[in-house]
């Protein structure tokens, strides 16, 4: 639908549409956070289309993550994106 209303200049063409997934968290809120058992790993999902409204914020929490290795847990005031909130630390165990 974009492609149609944005590549109006005849010398312009698509060269490749794609669509991605709607992703979201049961509590609606983003997952912004480091791995629980790699802290090298930081996770950042569930922007559920509208994560490029906070990409100065969540880049500067990502940048933190990435420097400190430590999880949004422990942070109050980044918590609320803490993988930790969910059962298991928010990790699908294998039965």
């Amino acid at each position: 639908l974009l492609c149609g209303c944005v590549c109006t200049c005849k010398y312009t063409s698509v060269l490749v549409a794609k669509n991605n997934r709607y992703t979201s968290t049961p509590d609606h809120d983003f997952i912004v956070d480091t791995h629980p058992s790699d802290p090298r790993l930081v996770l950042a999902a569930g922007f559920s289309g509208h994560g490029f409204k906070f990409g100065p914020s969540l880049g500067d929490l990502i940048q933190g993550l990435v420097a400190n290795g430590s999880s949004t847990a422990e942070d109050p005031a980044t918590a609320r994106f803490s993988l930790r909130r969910f059962p298991n630390d928010g990790l699908k165990l294998s039965e």
